[in-house]
């Protein structure tokens, strides 16, 4: 996922991009980061052969889905399913775990490479979070734009599940 600026990644008049850099972040499904953190909850061998944790914290694994959902958690961007434009699965980007390529090398096949774009509030989200990685900017969570308090407690103890 490209963390640079878009505004800097921009070519007017035909001339490079502003950016000398374009900084690119690790994306994995969210299954994986969800494991990542069930697995610091295991105590013993039977829960991590099993890959389950004590149900003491489903409390804690239900704030932490529901921070990376809405996108307020600093290491995570959280990138919901669009089958139709080629992402199956939920993803998140790694924020933390990023790395730079020169943009007069790269940007024609990173261009060409792109098959998603954030919404203009979410881009803006993506910015903040990268350059403080606290804190909240006005962006919709799910509820109650999108989904009923009810609803959205649902999904998330169906992941849970």
């Amino acid at each position: 996922m490209v963390l640079t600026q878009s505004c800097d990644l921009l070519r007017r008049n035909g001339k490079s991009c502003k950016a000398e850099y374009i900084t690119l972040a690790a994306i994995r499904p969210f299954d994986k980061v969800l494991e990542k953190k069930v697995a610091k909850y295991q105590k013993d061998k039977i829960e991590q052969i099993g890959v389950i944790c004590s149900t003491a914290k489903r409390s804690a694994l239900f704030k932490f889905i529901e921070k990376v959902f809405n996108n307020n958690h600093p290491e995570y961007f959280y990138l919901h399913n669009v089958e139709e434009q080629g992402l199956p699965e939920p993803h998140c980007a790694f924020l933390r775990l990023s790395i730079a390529l020169r943009s007069i090398e790269h940007y024609k096949k990173c261009l060409n490479a792109k098959f998603l774009e954030l919404a203009e509030e979410f881009k803006a989200k993506l910015g903040w979070l990268v350059g403080n990685l606290y804190s909240r900017v006005g962006t919709m969570d799910w509820t109650p734009e999108w989904k009923s308090p009810l609803e959205f407690k649902s999904i998330i103890n169906e992941v849970l599940g």
